[in-house]
């Protein structure tokens, strides 16, 4: 009998089997049958159609996808359905209780900065992870699927619980992202990795390859259209509602109101605030200098006044220490005050736990508006770069700059002297009488960028042509621009910066491989521009430490520019007296502090730069005739003999090879899900 039960069983299933798949099959929406799946494809540049007869050009921008089997779950579910079955267990009854749900994925935290990346796996991604790692931020990468991130980063990464090393991040992910469909940003674990994020950075490509029709091109649904200009629409808008964005304003913005925070020190409104501040004039060295600090109790603030006396010395000061004068600097980014002033020219000490010796402090310099009572105050920012180790009023040119992360500040002093530095003549102080007040000292911290978006160079240059004259005689990607690719960034770029987000946009030059720079680093000292006027290369490790710098800077916010290596013999240098460590801070600043805000480039008055150009739809494609004259450029042929020199000497492989935007095969760090 049970003989009986079982065969009758097996025959049972034998007929269930083929309704159970042809019904459900039938059912199956059209983006899980059978498919290419363009998320797995690598990139690009040297593949080349073995089908047709006459190569397209352009075959070197794209390499064809890898195929996926989307049954693969499916069937495994429905193998297990059987087995249960054969075995005799059946089905659990109607009534079975109900399974709990899932344990959500921990979260992978170590307590740094959270930045989420958007095109975490492609190749310029994960360096831009990596990067991000090294600096202390825990990286969630925003990704379709996890099979990608255990091939690029490894199963421990994406497990262990510790840091790679002392200070580092921890890599954690949130899977199910698609940044063609908004839904994936708006729905599930997405909305609350971006609220607790302080950064996103969008490193975001298309993704192509070989076309069913033959030829080479972007898959539908993921050209540079759909990726780079409407996909990141959405993730800026993803951003703006997930961290409270509302419209810009019609008005300037003061420093003060774009401050993260703020932490008064002093100030100046009763006899107790006075008394924390002692007298240190040049009479303690002969001279016969003067001053004081005088309280208005009424109106608030205290006057920093005398009478400076060349001879015999020439300097009067005022210092604060002692108890509660103490504060940890780590945070901040620099001094600001609230003065009224007479015109002069003063100095700021500052002298932390790194400067205890009695002569050493540091130092900066600044100058004061001449204003009348009630003419209003002038607010002095003094960013921590701006302080000089200064031993004796000579600066220390090997003393270390004042890293506000590591040193507490011990004592805060006023100084008026005849001397600027290294004894040379202040060029604005007057013998006599001076007059300085004061209404509040404290510390700042400015914002930083909450997005940093991955661009390209040539996208602006692109956005200026005209005529197809004037494209014969650009540059090649901006001759080729395949598939309208600098278009679409532009445009994306354009979306960005009309928002309320506090941005920085990064237009790297040509992306190669370390190799390329030969013995040297794979990350050096870097250069910008804006305008979109210079060319140039640089690693993609140079592009991670560009973007870790861009985060780590208040200056980077709110501006647009391009980035390549410095390729002067002496750019990466240690020699000489005065050379400093290359850091993450160092790289920010000579980056970004000299750049002009793109809200103020139509009236800064600098040179060649010029008001951003309209975003226009793409132009036409180039023929194919007309794409072997761009491949047949000097530049084009002079980056392929480089190339083939890498490959010969260096030992690379043939795909690591590309130096420029062409020959390189992508816009500079586009393409993640295939950002390679």
């Amino acid at each position: 009998m049970q003989s009986s039960s079982k065969s009758l069983r097996r025959s049972g299933l034998l007929l269930l089997f083929p309704c159970l798949f042809w019904g459900v099959v039938a059912f199956l929406p059209a983006p899980v049958l059978p498919t290419r799946d363009p998320s797995s494809s690598s990139s690009c540049l040297h593949a080349e159609n073995n089908n047709n007869k006459e190569p397209n050009p352009l075959s070197k921008l794209f390499t064809p996808p890898a195929t996926t089997n989307p049954f693969a779950s499916f069937g495994q579910q429905v193998t297990s359905f059987f087995e249960k079955l054969m075995s005799g267990g059946g089905l659990p009854p109607a009534s079975s209780k109900a399974l709990p749900p899932p344990t959500p994925k921990p979260r992978r935290r170590t307590g740094g900065p959270v930045s989420v990346v958007f095109g975490a796996t492609g190749r310029a991604g994960r360096e831009i992870v990596q990067a991000l790692l090294k600096e202390g931020h825990d990286v969630i990468a925003a990704v379709r699927n996890e099979s990608k991130l255990n091939d690029v980063f490894g199963s421990y990464a994406l497990t262990g619980t510790t840091p790679a090393a002392s200070g580092q991040g921890l890599l954690d992910y949130v899977t199910g992202v698609d940044v063609t469909n908004p839904a994936t940003l708006m729905e599930g674990d997405v909305p609350d990795v971006l609220k607790e994020a302080a950064h996103v950075v969008v490193a975001l490509g298309p993704v192509g390859g070989l076309q069913p029709g033959g030829g080479f091109g972007f898959f539908p649904g993921l050209t540079s259209e759909d990726v780079d200009y409407k996909g990141v629409v959405k993730v800026v808008d993803a951003v703006a509602a997930a961290m409270g964005a509302g419209k810009k304003g019609g008005k300037k913005v003061s420093m003060e109101e774009e401050e993260e925070k703020r932490q008064t020190l002093f100030r100046f409104e009763t006899p107790e605030d006075v008394a924390k501040w002692q007298r240190l004039d040049d009479v303690i060295m002969g001279g016969r200098s003067s001053s004081t600090l005088q309280l208005n109790a009424e109106k608030g603030y205290a006057t920093y006044t005398g009478s400076l006396v060349v001879e015999d010395g020439g300097f009067c000061g005022t210092r604060a220490s002692g108890a509660g004068v103490s504060v940890d600097l780590s945070g901040f980014d620099g001094v600001r005050l609230r003065v009224r002033g007479d015109g002069r020219r003063y100095k700021l000490n500052v002298k932390t736990t790194d400067t205890l010796a009695s002569e050493n402090v540091y130092q900066a310099a600044f100058d004061t508006m001449d204003l009348e009572e009630g003419e209003g105050w002038q607010t002095i920012t003094l960013p921590f770069h701006r302080f000089f180790p200064v031993v004796r009023n000579r600066v220390d040119y090997r003393g270390a700059p004042l890293q506000s992360s590591s040193q507490v500040a011990v004592s805060f002093g006023l100084v008026y002297s005849r001397f600027e530095f290294n004894r040379q003549a202040n060029p604005y102080y007057a013998p006599g009488a001076f007059a300085l007040a004061m209404q509040e000292l404290s510390l700042y911290r400015s914002q930083r960028p909450a997005i940093v978006l991955v661009s390209s160079a040539g996208a602006e240059r692109n956005a200026k042509v005209e005529t197809e004259e004037d494209r014969k005689k650009e540059i090649p990607i901006v001759m080729l621009n395949p598939g309208g690719i600098l278009n679409w960034k532009y445009r994306a770029e354009t979306y960005l910066r009309a928002s309320s987000l506090p941005y920085t946009i990064l237009r790297p030059c040509g992306l190669v491989p370390e190799k390329a720079f030969g013995d040297e680093p794979p990350t050096g000292k870097l250069q910008a521009g804006q305008g979109d006027v210079i060319t140039g290369r640089l690693t993609r490790q140079d592009l991670g430490s560009a973007v870790a710098a861009s985060l780590a800077s208040p200056f980077s916010v709110g501006k647009t520019l391009e980035i390549r290596r410095d390729e002067a013999a002496d750019a990466n240098s240690k020699a000489g007296v005065g050379k400093r460590e290359r850091t993450t801070d160092m790289t920010a600043i000579e980056l970004f502090q000299p750049l002009v805000k793109d809200k103020d480039r139509a009236v800064s008055g600098q040179f060649n730069l010029l008001p951003f150009p309209e975003a226009v739809d793409p132009p036409a494609p180039v023929s194919k005739e007309r794409a072997q004259e761009i491949l047949n450029d000097p530049r084009v042929k002079a980056q392929q003999e480089r190339d083939r020199a890498l490959v010969a000497e260096k030992g690379m492989k043939k795909e690591e090879g590309g130096g420029g935007r062409v020959e390189e095969g992508e816009s500079p760090a586009v393409s993640v899900g295939a950002a390679k």
